[in-house]
This record gives structure tokens, sequence and C-alpha cells, in this order.
């Protein structure tokens, strides 16, 4: 019922009466208790217009319980406040170039922003957990990251790190970033209802997410979703990757690869370079809107053998991607009718993400809220 509230929002008693099969009495005697956990509210009875007494809405609430949420990016970090309904309700950014820092100097500027959140919470809210999205290979169980190409780190721990300056009464989580996107959008952005789909995202580096049967695919330790690392160039003129290979999608196709086929030199201000480009292109530069066409055949070619092999029902695409979706479309569709079998083609639609830059943060907030959903007598709020 907790879960039912989370995602589809306020509902009332009578809804989630029909919705569960339950009768009254018990929902009311279940509302009543997440009340008490600090997860829920009653409001103003919802009006139907019929005879009989109206039904109370039961809401999310975000006085009691609350959980952490952060997005590490090669340049910035992202720490917000959120709870049970998956609303963000603070959040502190930073503008700050993580790509090359020693691993300890991101940890510590994040510890601070996590101690400026927590130091601002009200005296009655609980902080229950902390969700992280890391861009790089993280091992499920732990937060383990083996390697972060776009920002330099190799074999960090950084679930462990965080949960040490946290203490133990906070749950900590790491997750990959595009792996939380794709998980984000599938619940509240333009994969809501699509039980298959890819999630695609770039900035410098590109992620993925592959969602089956409404399911994330983690692999078996959590690796699977590195769509960044599909070769996609094998010819001379393939650009070297980050990750020691060579033409990887990411490569081919990342901001950088845009920065380069648009003749722009690299720059620490990169988002504000590719916003410009875009732009650029929609004033009508020719020369722009060509090089994003030839970033969206290179984006079909990797997608491609991603359509064939999980046959999804919608490729979503963030970051850079969803911003300059309007110039990528045309090229992505010519690589897919050209090398995709005509019924997996026939059934996938290609959209921007709806979430864009808060795709991994709604996700790290998921994951974090996740054992509430499971088990709400753990809210910090009852043992009080």
């Amino acid at each position: 019922m907790l879960r039912r509230v989370h995602r589809g929002g306020p509902q009332s008693r009578s809804a989630l009466t029909a919705a569960t099969g339950l009768n009254r009495s018990t929902i009311g005697a279940l509302v009543a208790e997440l009340v008490e956990c600090g997860l829920v509210e009653e409001g103003e009875p919802e009006a139907t217009g019929s005879a009989g007494r109206p039904s109370p809405l039961v809401r999310a609430s975000t006085d009691h319980v609350v959980a952490a949420a952060v997005d590490i990016g090669t340049k910035w970090l992202t720490v917000a406040i959120g709870g049970i309904g998956g609303t963000l309700v603070t959040r502190v950014h930073r503008e700050t170039n993580n790509d090359g820092r020693p691993y300890e100097e991101t940890i510590a500027e994040l510890c601070d922003l996590l101690d400026e959140v927590v130091g601002d919470l009200l005296p009655t809210q609980h902080l229950f957990a902390v969700g992280i999205a890391a861009p790089g290979v993280v091992r499920a169980h732990d937060g383990f990251v083996h390697f972060a190409p776009n920002l330099g780190w190799r074999e960090v721990n950084l679930g462990a790190d965080l949960a040490a300056h946290l203490g133990d009464d906070i749950v900590v989580f790491v997750a990959n970033e595009a792996h939380l996107g794709a998980r984000a959008e599938h619940l509240r952005g333009a994969g809501a209802g699509v039980e298959d789909l890819i999630y695609l995202s770039s900035e410098i580096g590109v992620g993925g997410g592959t969602i089956i049967a409404g399911r994330l695919q983690l692999g078996a330790d959590g690796y699977s979703g590195e769509i960044g690392h599909i070769p996609v160039n094998t010819g001379p003129d393939a650009t070297s990757c980050r990750c020691g290979s060579v033409g990887c999608l990411e490569a081919e196709t990342g901001a950088l690869a845009l920065l380069a086929l648009t003749g722009h030199q690299h720059t620490d201000h990169l988002s504000d370079a590719v916003r410009g480009i875009i732009a650029t292109a929609a004033a009508g530069d020719e020369d722009v809107q060509r090089s994003l066409h030839e970033i969206g055949v290179r984006l079909g070619r990797g997608l491609a053998g991603m359509v064939n092999l999980l046959n999804p029902r919608r490729i979503v695409l963030g970051g850079y991607f969803a911003d300059a979706f309007e110039f990528l479309a045309a090229g992505i569709d010519a690589e897919l009718a050209q090398h995709t079998l005509s019924p997996s083609r026939s059934g996938v639609t290609i959209v921007p993400a709806a979430l864009q830059e808060d795709s991994a943060l709604l996700g790290a907030l998921e994951i974090a809220l996740e054992p509430l959903l499971l088990d709400p007598a753990r809210s910090p709020a009852a043992a009080a």
C-alpha cells in the first residue's frame, strides 16, 4: 500500500481498498500504522459527489522520515533531500571539476555538502538512508567502485567511506548513475508504464541501463549496462576511449566527440559549450546540424545491436542526447532502419528523457527509500 502511494501519488482510502482488495477496516488500520511510522499523512476527504461519507486522502509525508540523494558528476556534486512520494524537497548543487581530481578531495567536499543538508533538516525529520549515483563500474552489494574513467577513480570503496562519515544509523547505497537514471525514467519519467526499455545518457561519458519485464538488469555483480563501451568504430579513425579501448560508443558520441566534430576545444565549462552548440544548431547553422546528425548516426549504430538483442519497447535518451534530440533523431532512425530486424524496429519508439538532469538523482532517492517500501516498520519515526 505504501508503494502505491509512493508511485501513484495521493490516493483515497476507497481507492486503496479497491486496488488492494482489502476491506475498509484493514485499510484504515494500515494507514494508521503508516501515519505512526511518519511515512504518510491523511488529508481532507475526497469529494465524490455521491452519498455517504467521503474517503480521506492518503498522501506521502516528508515531515518525519527523509533520505538523501547524491549525484556525482564529472563537473558537479549535487545532494538533495527527499522522501516517500519521490519528491526532492531541498538540494545543494556545486559546480566543481572532479575530472582527474584526487578521490579524497572529492569525497571530502561531498561530505561537507552532506553535512550541510543534514544540518538544515527540521528537528522532526530523521535521515534514514543515502543513495549515491556514481559514474562508474559499481559493485552492487557494497558500493565498491572498480573503475570510474571520467573521474580517474580506480578501486575505491565509496560506499564504505561515506558510511564511515555518516555513522551507523544511516544506510548508504551506491549504484551506477545510468542504472539509476533508467530506474527513475521507468518509474516517473518518459518510460513510465513501459516494461521493456533502454536508457542512454551522455555528458562526457555515455551510460546506459536496461529495464526488462519491469526490472532493472544489473548482471551478476551489478556491472551490466555499459552500453557506452560497445565498439561502434573499428576503423583507422576510431577515437581513443578513457576506458583504454578505441571506437567505443562513448568516445564516438559523448560530449567530447561533439566538441571535436564542431571544431571546439576541450573546456572545463563543458556543459555550457554543449548547450551553446545545440543553440547554434537551433538557430539554423547547417554545419553544426550536420555534426549533430553524424552523432545521431553513430548513436543509432550502437543502439541497433541493443534493439536486436533486447527487443525494447522504448529507448529513452538523456543528458545532452535529450537536449539535441531533434537533430539526432533522423540519424538514429536511419541506422536502426538499416541494421535492425524489422519486427523489433517497428515496435520501438525513441524519446527524450522527461526528468533530464534529475534522472540519476531521483534514481538515487529510489534506492535509498527501497528498504522503507519493503518494510515500513524500519522507519526511524516508528522507533522513536
